[in-house]
């Protein structure tokens, strides 16, 4: 099992105990910058040898303009051959449905064609698309890297909400968990949908924080912890999983919690994370 910390901010030195890879944005974060302005993060990740996810979300102009966005990946290629970053994979997007229900594809014109809200199916299958073909930009700019999509849920439902990725080497799931977290409640949420996708290479991503102004935002028990590894373990199709997230921006702390503010369940995590360092040298999982 590869393990590592999406969206760490800082201190790298203790992203570093907590697997061997980060998931980064390149050129937006939290607190409104991203890995390629941030020297400290950048040195963090040299000085302690850790593979590198980008996550890069699509703005409308790189959602419609082919040609900017291309233009947007060769300089993005040529920062990270500057900096010296071992890129192994790439995040393309994420949450489709939210973003549409927030207006962010409003000025398509594939979305002046019908009224979304009747047609939310329809929607979701030309921005996924069109996402698909932005993946096969991503993939001709970074050869050999793998490329990934994530969302909350995914399905080949054609009713979905969240079509699959056509294009995308493996899938990043998100799941929501609801308060309070019971086995049952579990299941529903997480097992059912990592099992749903058991046809397709899968990143979890783990819940390891808590928002107060939510009900599906809550920090998992050590026990709990238990429950998202042994699951991701048992599956022969989830190669990796990610903690979400270990520090919190300031401009959110007065309603988040990451890692850092809850020292034993970082402790059990720097465990498992150390743990599984050991058991998997010389150990080569789905190519990664």
């Amino acid at each position: 099992m590869h393990v590592g910390t999406m969206y760490p901010d800082r201190p790298m030195d203790v992203a570093a105990t907590l697997g061997s890879f980060v998931i980064v944005r390149p050129d937006w974060g939290p607190g409104g910058h991203g890995l390629l302005d941030d020297p400290v993060q950048i040195d963090g990740i040299r000085r302690h040898n850790l593979r590198v996810v980008l996550h890069i979300l699509f703005t409308e102009r790189r959602l419609l303009d082919a040609v900017y966005f291309q233009e947007y990946l060769t300089s993005l290629a040529i920062a990270v051959r500057a900096h010296g970053l071992n890129v192994f994979a790439i995040l393309a997007d994420e949450e489709m449905y939210s973003r549409l229900q927030a207006g962010e594809y409003d000025q398509w014109d594939v979305m002046r064609l019908f009224d979304w809200r009747r047609n939310v199916h329809e929607s979701l299958r030309a921005i996924r698309d069109v996402r698909d073909e932005r993946i096969g930009q991503i993939k001709a700019v970074f050869p050999g890297v793998y490329v990934g999509a994530m969302e909350s849920w995914w399905s080949d439902d054609p009713r979905s909400y969240m079509p699959l990725s056509q294009k995308a080497d493996f899938l990043a799931l998100d799941p929501y968990v609801a308060a309070p977290i019971t086995r049952q409640t579990f299941d529903a949420y997480v097992t059912r949908a990592v099992d749903h996708l058991g046809h397709r290479t899968l990143m979890l991503i783990i819940q390891t924080f808590a928002l107060s102004t939510s009900a599906w935002r809550v920090m998992p028990t050590a026990d709990q912890l238990r429950w998202w590894l042994e699951l991701a373990e048992q599956r022969a199709h989830v190669p990796a999983v990610a903690w979400f997230l270990l520090d919190v921006p300031t401009h959110l702390r007065t309603t988040m919690r990451g890692l850092l503010d809850d020292p034993s369940l970082l402790a059990a995590v720097q465990s498992y994370a150390a743990r599984n360092q050991r058991e998997r040298e010389g150990v080569v999982s789905h190519g990664w």
